[in-house]
């Protein structure tokens, strides 16, 4: 018993000094805890900006997305812009051919203009001859019915002259002066 109670003894002694251990490291653990959640307040905005950055890193990527895909439809028109860009010789030949062209009818057009009042006079000369020449062969024609047909009587002579106009009777009295 004597040992037990020794023991007891020791322990007793021993028990405090466990107790103030364990209280000082409770506190110890009490006093961490404190810093760490102090440091895990300040951290807090930390992890705000973590969290926006994160989705405004989204909003990038898909913004790059978006921007990469324009890129390569800009690519793509500036492709068809240079191949357009090969065909603008050839389209320049064109234009200064249709403008020689255009240029050439113009000058036909006012020689046209200009020959015109030159050919409608030519015409009308011709027709004015063609109109006396056909006066001419109508007077030629009767000229040769006359002499073809049996020499008028007197009586007949004289009804062939009241029959005609003024201009006829003086033409057939100039006639047969």
């Amino acid at each position: 018993m004597s040992r037990l109670k020794e023991d007891l003894h020791s322990s007793s002694q021993v028990i405090p000094k466990l107790r103030a251990e364990k209280e000082l490291e409770s506190r110890e653990l009490t006093q961490r805890n404190l810093k760490l959640e102090a440091e895990l307040r300040s951290l807090e905005p930390l992890r705000q900006d973590a969290l926006q950055l994160r989705s405004e890193a989204g909003s990038l990527e898909s913004l790059r997305q978006e921007l990469n895909a324009k890129v390569q439809g800009l690519t793509k028109e500036l492709e068809q812009q240079s191949s357009e860009n090969q065909r603008i010789p050839a389209m320049i030949a064109e234009r200064d051919d249709l403008r020689q062209e255009l240029i050439r009818a113009r000058a036909a057009l006012d020689y046209e203009k200009n020959a015109k009042p030159e050919l409608m006079a030519q015409v009308q000369a011709v027709e004015k001859d063609l109109v006396t020449m056909a006066q001419e062969s109508e007077k030629l024609r009767a000229e040769i019915e006359k002499r073809r047909a049996p020499p008028p009587s007197r009586g007949q002579r004289l009804w062939s002259l009241r029959a005609t106009s003024w201009d006829g009777r003086a033409r057939h009295v100039r006639q047969r002066l």
